[in-house]
């Protein structure tokens, strides 16, 4: 009972952080020879404009290593071929929105960007991403809540985080200032 009232270590530090945290789950493969292929960095992204920091964060850690970006948004899951509950045109303003951030943040930091639109559920979506790419890094914003959301575990990033095959950097939406050191303290470890 007290697991499911406190959480694990890991849980409790990404509730409590101001700074982002940098996590190894049970199921990372580190890759032995990192020159070997690509590298690809992940990020999640809600299209939010609070999540502009953990863009730019990705962005910064992807021109240190010289790695392809890969902006993800997953929006809700279709059935029967209509998504359930969008509104009219919400892929293609979505699309737009993604398209803009990803041209921005490209021009800004001289790096290259790969949008990517997806339906489904969001920790799958993100984890079947970073597979299909063998992503090096996911960058992920979160957002804090209160009461229920924190002790189910139901939360997109803790499912990432218990299932993702690489390193997994998340970072508290709006908390955090993007002056390249933390990039590059980051890029260091890879």
């Amino acid at each position: 009972m007290s697991k499911l009232l406190l959480g694990s270590v890991a849980e409790q530090v990404l509730r409590s952080a101001t700074i982002p945290v940098l996590t190894v789950g049970p199921e990372a493969r580190l890759p032995v020879d990192a020159g070997a292929t690509e590298r690809v960095v992940l990020h999640a992204t809600t299209l939010r404009e609070a999540s502009r920091p953990s863009a730019v964060l990705a962005c910064q850690i992807a021109a240190l290593l010289h790695a392809r970006l890969v902006i993800l948004h997953v929006l809700p899951q279709f059935n029967g071929g209509h998504a359930q509950t969008l509104p009219p045109g919400l892929d293609s303003a979505a699309l737009q929105d993604l398209h803009s951030l990803a041209e921005a943040i490209a021009q800004e930091f001289a790096v290259r960007v790969e949008p990517r639109l997806v339906h489904g559920n969001p920790a799958i979506e993100i984890l079947a991403e970073s597979e299909h790419r063998s992503a090096s890094l996911i960058v992920m914003g979160s957002t804090a809540r209160g009461g229920f959301h924190d002790l189910t575990r139901d939360r997109t990033v803790y499912k990432v985080l218990a299932h993702a095959h690489c390193p997994v950097l998340t970072l508290r939406e709006g908390q955090v200032k993007t002056d390249g050191s933390l990039a590059a303290s980051v890029a260091t470890h890879f």
